[in-house]
Order: structure tokens, then sequence, then C-alpha cells
């Protein structure tokens, strides 16, 4: 299984926002800009209480079998960020024995209309 790319469907990889800015030096994204047409955000119920939301390309279909799946490639994905930094390392792997219960909402992505509003870390 590999690890989610940002700003990319959660199920399959696909591009769901354009690029407006990335890091000459590590290739890392910046700032997002727009959805691309058909792109949904899927917040999902935890455990906690919380909510986490994942990005979904208008050609997936987000069903609660998936969940597992995509949980997992999130979590993957933000091990590789957090690579070398043990206290990040920690903190990620709390975030993530937090499970996920269902589906609460899914509708397009907020970023359709605030283009380039989007700033990552």
């Amino acid at each position: 299984m590999t690890p989610r790319r940002p700003l990319c469907c959660v199920l399959c990889d696909e591009p769901c926002h354009d690029v407006k800015q990335i890091n000459p030096e590590t290739g890392a994204i910046l700032r997002a800009g727009p959805a691309f047409p058909g792109t949904q955000e899927v917040r999902l119920a935890l455990l906690s209480g919380a909510y986490a939301t994942m990005t979904l390309c208008a050609g997936c279909e987000f069903t609660p079998e998936r969940i597992p799946h995509a949980w997992r490639r999130c979590h993957l994905a933000a091990m590789e960020r957090v690579r070398g930094d043990e206290q990040k390392r920690a903190e990620v792997l709390r975030q993530f024995r937090d499970v996920p219960l269902g589906v609460l909402t899914v509708r397009p992505s907020p970023l359709g209309k605030g283009a380039g509003q989007g700033v990552l870390g």
C-alpha cells in the first residue's frame, strides 16, 4: 500500500486541486488552488468525537468498506511527512489511534470557490 499524495483523491491519487505554489527546493506544495470539478470532501466521525476530512475525486465513490483503506493511506502519508522527527511521529501515532466510525457528510470541496486560499505547511 502506498501513502496518499497531497491534494489528491484518498482512494486513487487522482489530482483534486490545482497547485498554485511549490517549494522549489523540496518540491513540497505550499499553496493549493481551486478544487477540480466534482471534487468532494468526505468528513468521517471518529471514536473520540472528533472528525477527519478526506478528499475524493469525481470518479471515486466513498463507501463504508473503503474507510479502513483510506484511513491507512492517510496514516502512511502522515508518517512519511514526519520521518526523522520522533516528537511529531509520536503525535501522528496518537492521532491515528482514533478510529473512524463512519461517514458524517459528503459535500463539494470548499476550496472550489476560494481559489488560492488553501495554505499548506
